[in-house]
């Protein structure tokens, strides 16, 4: 389905193909109706061009770019416009190009050639023109027509495969997919147990405190590329994108078409030069994708085609049931599944994502998951594949020959609860239990990278609907949760769950504001603040060094990031809440209690003996929030393991510590 349908522009032909799937309404006509590149009059009223049936229910033209009805612009030499003009920059480089004639030629052109391939560009049918910009919807007059007395005897229909649209309308962009320069793209080498994950939701990752122009008036790509440093800086490896998939609601979570970017937020080409920078920093780009139902609120697919008996949702939706956020896809169809694929696929080929994450999986059918999964895994191998599921599934990670769906990993929302509870003091006879199970990996995986964790929550369990109200389990930032970010304590215990997840299994993920200790909780208005990330606030300053010390630790060890390399509980002290894992050659030590030993008095069992250690990280170093007398051993110093295989450490209160065999 994905290779014949939507509008596919065809460099070598000079002409613009398009298509659509419409069985149900029996269409007696169909049109593309074809609109100019956005110009300062408008687009004007478009040109109708006539479509025709081929074989399984599906309508066709090809407009050769000599038969458009109006002039194209030169194409930028430089990594493509804007499908839809978005931004003044673009159209003064636009215009500005167009003035002095294209200088700059990416096949290597001079001089002479450049001047004829800019008086080409003006005869509107040769190439060096850009068909970025040129709008267009679908017409049709179906037989069957549950739609009529809401929208007459002719439908306007978006496309279902456009890449962006106009978010108020029903008008698409056509996309010419080599117009994007991506030379120099370097993709980061990150094998997948190496991956430390920044969550972000790129409509709030901008616009607080940072001076930067409104992001849901076509800046959000823009402004979260130039923020993209402060990731990179912090120590993380990937970045996961929550949905940019054009959605209905609040948070990306209900796609109006499974293939549109998110056009209040920006072009397909910023989308590509927010990947092209990732990558720059050695940032892997991974793209959270809903692929399982439609959105409640302004769905582009419902009754597509005229057809929709019974409230059924026509031609996309009909058998597909119901989700507590929309309607599910009809998954027995063919075509359905093979639009699926198609939208999984763009995201990791049109913009070179590095991974995908696949929201809810459980609504959607098994056999369609490993059909799915072993349909990116042949065409994308080395790709991150995630999956969504509540509670954790790790039969998802089998291979698809032994009936599982070849997922590389699934995300455990279990481990910010454990870590709640545990933080709390709620069912402190089961505290080990749970501290094994955040350490070492739940029960049913095998591998390290097979768990995605966030002990500190991620946007499920930071974000809030409800203005704030809560259950004091989750819906605000775990620092609010367990005190407030002014209290000492509760900042205390939030280093220390970072370090935790730093030094346990799994991969790591965190979500924005975590790591400047944000209060409150998250929602769309509720953004990154930025005014704490460069304001010089003293708690924010102390979490952003606590994250970039425990980041840099894991990355540089091998040991914390073996795929195969248990944890050993190695120490349990229950009167004291203290206990210790060692991983490899490091030995991780979390005291939950209030209790403390200032001198190097608190005997840790570990598996060594007769060896010396240096202590490597401390959730309680003075730049870290604590104090600079919290250290047992610094910089190079070491101290002894006995032939009692234990280590006399200084023990501060509420900490996490790090010691390495040397």
């Amino acid at each position: 389905m994905e290779n014949d349908l939507g509008a596919l522009y065809d460099a070598q032909e000079k002409c613009i193909k398009f298509g659509f799937w419409g069985p149900h309404a029996h269409v007696a006509e169909a049109w593309v109706r074809v609109f100019p590149p956005l110009t300062e009059t408008g687009r004007g009223e478009g040109h109708k061009i006539p479509m025709h049936k081929g074989d399984g229910d599906k309508w066709y033209c090809k407009v050769p770019l000599g038969d458009l009805p109006f002039s194209l612009p030169p194409q930028s030499p430089t990594s493509g416009a804007g499908e839809r003009g978005a931004g003044t920059e673009r159209e003064e480089e636009r215009l500005e190009i167009s003035k002095r004639g294209d200088e700059v030629d990416r096949e290597g052109k001079s001089g002479a050639l450049k001047e004829a391939a800019a008086k080409e560009a003006e005869t509107k049918n040769l190439p060096g023109v850009s068909v970025s910009g040129i709008g267009y919807e679908f017409l049709l007059r179906p037989s069957w027509n549950d739609c009529f007395h809401a929208e007459g005897e002719i439908l306007t229909r978006r496309d279902p495969m456009a890449l962006s649209c106009d978010f108020d309308s029903n008008i698409c962009f056509v996309h010419d997919p080599e117009a994007f320069d991506w030379e120099k793209d370097e993709v980061p080498l990150v094998g997948h147990s190496e991956l430390n994950v920044y969550e972000l939701h790129v409509g709030s990752f901008s616009g607080r405190g940072d001076g930067l122009p409104d992001p849901n008036g076509g800046n959000a790509f823009a402004n979260a590329t130039s923020h993209l440093e402060h990731v990179k800086d912090l120590g993380f490896t990937a970045i996961e994108m929550m949905p940019v998939q054009e959605f209905g609601g609040q948070w990306g979570y209900n796609p109006r078409l499974l293939t549109a970017i998110h056009g209040k937020w920006g072009s397909p080409d910023d989308l590509k030069r927010f990947v092209k920078k990732a990558h720059s920093l050695g940032l892997a780009v991974i793209f959270d994708l809903v692929l399982n139902h439609g959105s409640s609120k302004l769905n582009s697919l419902w009754n597509w085609d005229g057809y929709g008996p019974n409230n059924c949702g026509g031609i996309y939706f009909e058998g597909g049931g119901d989700t507590p956020w929309g309607r599910k896809f009809g998954f027995h169809k063919r075509e359905i599944r093979e639009y699926i694929k198609a939208a999984a696929r763009n995201f990791l080929k049109i913009f070179r994502g590095d991974g995908l994450r696949l929201d809810s999986v459980h609504n959607i059918p098994w056999d369609l998951l490993q059909e799915i999964c072993g349909d990116l895994k042949a065409n994308f191998p080395g790709k991150a594949l995630i999956a969504e599921v509540t509670p954790e599934d790790p039969k998802l990670c089998k291979p698809l020959g032994e009936g599982g769906c070849a997922f590389d990993s699934v995300w455990v929302h279990s481990t910010y609860y454990d870590a709640i509870k545990v933080m709390k003091g709620e069912k402190s006879e089961h505290h080990f239990g749970m501290l094994r199970g955040m350490v070492d990996l739940h029960k049913g995986f095998w591998k390290s990278s097979q768990a995605t964790n966030s002990i500190l929550g991620s946007h499920d369990q930071a974000g809030n609907r409800q203005g704030g109200r809560n259950d004091g389990k989750h819906h605000r930032y775990i620092v609010d949760l367990l005190g407030g970010r002014n209290n000492w304590h509760a900042r205390s215990r939030v280093r220390l769950l970072f370090c935790l997840q730093a030094f346990s299994r799994g991969l790591p993920l965190i979500f924005q504001g975590h790591e400047i200790m944000q209060g409150g909780w998250w929602h769309v208005d509720q953004g990154l603040d930025w005014g704490l990330v460069r304001g010089g606030d003293e708690h924010a300053g102390h979490m952003m060094e606590t994250v970039r010390q425990a980041n840099l630790l894991r990355r540089s060890s091998k040991d914390l990031t073996d795929e195969f390399a248990q944890a050993e509980m190695c120490h349990k002290d229950g009167h004291n809440k203290i206990v210790a894992w060692a991983r490899g050659g490091f030995l991780g030590i979390a005291n939950f209690g209030e209790r403390q030993w200032d001198g190097a008095e608190y005997g840790v069992c570990c598996p060594w003996k007769d060896c010396s250690v240096r202590q490597v990280l401390n959730s309680q170093a003075l730049e870290c929030g604590g104090w600079d007398e919290s250290w047992t051993v610094k910089g190079d110093a070491t101290t002894r393991v006995g032939g009692d295989a234990k280590v006399f450490a200084k023990m501060p209160k509420l900490a996490f510590l790090v010691f390495q065999k040397v």
